[in-house]
């Protein structure tokens, strides 16, 4: 039972944040949809505007890369000590 409910928040806190990511990622697709002309080209009405949906963007493909690559042993690693938890209340 002492591992039960950590790796419980940590698996739901882990679905939260891919779920957070994949949500983030619609949204600056359809942001690169909104400000790309006929031409295919990205316009953006200022610098600053182009900045930060570039940081926006940075900032959810490193998110993505953590949830996907090194966090997909984190969720496993909880999954495997919910299952030993219920195996030895039984």
């Amino acid at each position: 039972m002492d591992i039960f409910i950590p790796a419980v928040i940590v698996l739901a806190g882990y679905v939260w944040l891919v779920l957070r990511a994949n949500r983030t990622f619609h949204a600056i697709r359809k942001e690169r949809f909104e400000h790309t002309n006929s031409a295919g080209v990205l316009e953006f009405s200022t610098y600053e505007e182009l900045h930060a949906f570039e940081k926006r963007e940075g900032h959810n493909k490193l998110w993505i890369n953590l949830s996907a690559v090194p966090g997909g042993v984190i969720p496993l690693a909880a999954i495997f000590a919910i299952i030993a938890s219920v195996v030895e209340m039984s």
